[in-house]
């Protein structure tokens, strides 16, 4: 029977070690997690690439439910499902490398399950604002369909300057993304701005209590200001030579 300590132990080399510790989130909660929710799929011999296509059905489940739920425990367990797929997303991973199962395509289907729910994140939040009430802390005075287009814009920003960054890596070389990809070396603000941008980090707690505080809104404005200022620094840097 395989343990989680065992697990743990083959499936984090210390290169990865040192870049995934400082998604504080990730590496303290989500990854755990992800071990224990690993073991049964690993005694059933279900496949990586299995639980890659498993793991869309918690961020469709939701999309539904934050984006459509008319009541605030719908909208909470919607924002939990998006939670689900973050502890899911490592599963795979977890398997294919404790089991050698490791493959390009595998690592395809990784990526497309994670930005499947990127996508979907802040545009489900931008859509939930229209079917929420005001709270009494709510001073923002745009109208609530101002932040469908917000949480749509957040939305192509998370993924954008990705497309760029993957494009110049095909274009020049793998090494062409690096000083964006390795988390080892962050500074201190680029540290704070990955904590609260991650998809798998601490941004769906920040949804979750938004959510419960009934503060989507702000959640909504905030996160477009950072993603922005975030995409335009990224161009900045891949945009060089």
């Amino acid at each position: 029977m395989v343990t989680v300590r065992e697990l743990a132990q083959k499936t984090m080399t210390p290169e990865k070690k040192a870049s995934a510790k400082n998604d504080l989130f990730a590496f303290y909660i989500g990854r755990p997690i992800s071990y224990v929710l690993t073991l049964p799929f690993l005694a059933l011999n279900i496949k990586p690439n299995t639980v890659s296509f498993i793991s869309f059905f918690p961020s469709i489940a939701g999309f539904i439910l934050l984006s459509f739920g008319t009541n605030k425990i719908c909208q909470m367990i919607g924002v939990l499902c998006f939670i689900l797929w973050n502890f899911m997303d490592g599963v795979d991973g977890n398997i294919a490398r404790y089991t050698n199962r490791t493959s390009t395509l595998g690592t395809l289907w990784d990526a497309a399950s994670g930005y499947f729910a990127m996508m979907l994140m802040y545009f489900a939040a931008g859509i939930s604002v229209v079917n929420t009430p005001a709270s009494e802390f709510d001073i923002i005075p745009f109208n609530d369909h101002i932040f469908i287009v917000l949480a749509g814009l957040t939305s192509i920003f998370t993924l954008y300057s990705r497309l760029v960054m993957h494009k110049k890596m095909v274009l020049f070389s793998e090494k062409a993304g690096e000083k964006l990809r390795d988390k080892s070396k962050y500074s201190g603000i680029k540290l704070i701005a990955l904590n609260l941008t991650s998809p798998s980090g601490f941004m769906q707690i920040i949804m979750l209590i938004s959510v419960i505080f009934g503060l989507t809104r702000y959640f909504v404005l905030a996160y477009f200001i950072i993603h922005f200022m975030a995409t335009v620094y990224s161009l900045a840097s891949l945009l060089r030579e």
